[in-house]
């Protein structure tokens, strides 16, 4: 019998790269599936067409949207529009999520409809889809921007290009 001996953390680092080594190695790397409708964060899929021993479980993760919020079944999205606006009406339109195979989304502010900041809109049957083929609503935050406001942001606009034209 050849005794050897070393360390405790090259040991370690040789029982773990033998027990990796060891271990046996599926033959599919790569696995496809239609993602459906209504699925939410926290989604399992699991393949079972995979070599005998092996099983693969994937757990669905949403991203972040540019414009979009998922709260449930209900999106959520914020709309900056002026004081007059908001103080006479409007017609806006927003780009759905999927901007593709969905019309625009129409929302009408009647005049005197907003008063103050904040004002939520709801849009019945734009949100997520359900797996049963119900959507949930869209809900629209306008925010109204002051004079003040546009303004600031106008000369925040305007000092981005005076520092980029210097440099």
């Amino acid at each position: 019998m050849v005794s050897v001996r070393s360390n405790f953390p090259t040991a370690i680092l040789f029982f773990l790269g033998y027990c990796h080594f060891s271990m046996p190695r599926p033959r599919k790397f790569v696995y496809e599936t239609a993602v459906k409708r209504g699925w939410k964060e926290g989604t399992r899929l699991k393949f079972n067409e995979v070599d005998p021993g092996f099983i693969i479980i994937l757990t669905v993760r949403e991203g972040r949207h540019d414009r979009f919020v998922r709260v449930g079944n209900n999106l959520h999205t914020t709309v900056k529009i002026s004081s007059q606006k908001a103080q006479y009406g409007c017609r806006l339109l927003i780009k759905p999520l999927d901007d593709v195979s969905e019309l625009p989304i129409e929302v009408i502010i009647k005049r005197g409809e907003i008063n103050g900041n904040k004002h939520n809109i709801t849009v019945k049957g734009r949100g997520w889809p359900k797996s049963t083929g119900v959507r949930g609503d869209l809900v629209v935050k306008i925010q109204v921007l002051s004079n003040v406001m546009k303004w600031y942001q106008k000369g925040k606009i305007l000092n981005r290009i005076m520092i980029r034209k210097t440099r």
